[in-house]
C-alpha cells in the first residue's frame, strides 16, 4: 500500500504491515492529501489524530465507521463524557497500552491492539 501511495505522488512509508501516509503540517493542506490517500486505499484505513481535531478533518472523520478516544483510566467522568460525545460514528473510550512488547508490536503493525474490539 505504501508503494502504491508513493507511486501516486503521496509521501508514504511502510512499517511492518502498516502504511504510514505523511500529511502536511497545515490541516487545511493535510485534508485534501488525506482524502486522496483514502480514495487510493484498497485496504482498511485507520486515521489517528493526536491532539485537538482540526476543523478541516471533521468532514473526513464524519465518514468513519468506528472512532476511539484513548484516555488514561483516571480521566474524570466529565472528560470521558465530552470525549465520547465528540466522537464521530460509533465511539468507544479505551485506555492506553502499557509500554513494552505488545505496544511495540501493535505500533509496528505486527499485531492488532488487543484493546480494540474484534472486527465484525
Amino acid at each position: 500500500m505504501a508503494a502504491a501511495l508513493d507511486a501516486e505522488g503521496l509521501r508514504a512509508t511502510a512499517c511492518g504491515r502498516l502504511a504510514w501516509l505523511a500529511l502536511p503540517d497545515d490541516p487545511a493542506d493535510a485534508a485534501p492529501t488525506l482524502r486522496r490517500g483514502l480514495a487510493l486505499a484498497t485496504v482498511p484505513v485507520v486515521i489517528a489524530v493526536a491532539g485537538p481535531r482540526p476543523a478541516a478533518f471533521e468532514p473526513i472523520l464524519a465518514m468513519v465507521d468506528l472512532a476511539l478516544a484513548v484516555l488514561p483510566a483516571d480521566a474524570s467522568e466529565p472528560l470521558r463524557a465530552l470525549a465520547l460525545a465528540s466522537l464521530p460514528g460509533t465511539g468507544h473510550i479505551l485506555g492506553p497500552l502499557p509500554p513494552g512488547p505488545p505496544r511495540w508490536a501493535a505500533l509496528a503493525g505486527l499485531t492488532r491492539l488487543r484493546s480494540l474490539p474484534e472486527a465484525p
